[in-house]
């Protein structure tokens, strides 16, 4: 099912005010979704900053979290802040001593650089 699609769980949240559950206007919805998206970069990024972390690897691992690649899939065609702060965050872990001892980590990033 489309995310966005009328009568789903998804556009119900986003597209209705909590408060009230009026039907938002076009520049509040997309307000929505630039901050849902720029929250979604920063969690990917923070997940990624406590990687090295063994005992946090293994909660990750146990918990089954998946796609923690979202961060290199969002673009902004207004600005290029979701990019900057993606490349930041791959930069830090590549020059960093403790992630370098990671190498699935070192793979991840290698591979979604690419």
């Amino acid at each position: 099912p489309e995310l966005g699609k009328e009568g789903s769980e998804y556009h119900k949240v986003v597209c209705h005010d909590p408060s009230t559950g009026e039907l938002l206007g076009p520049e509040e919805v997309e307000a929505r979704r630039r901050y849902e998206r720029r929250m979604l970069c920063y969690l990917c990024c923070s997940l990624w900053i406590c990687l090295p972390a063994p005992r946090l690897r293994f909660q990750l691992k146990m918990k089954e979290v998946k796609r923690l690649d979202a961060a290199f899939l969002l673009r902004d065609e207004e600005d290029d802040v979701f990019l900057q702060v993606t490349i930041g965050t791959a930069r830090y872990l590549l020059d960093n001593r403790d992630a370098l001892a990671v190498p699935s980590l070192m793979q991840f990033l290698s591979m979604s650089l690419l």
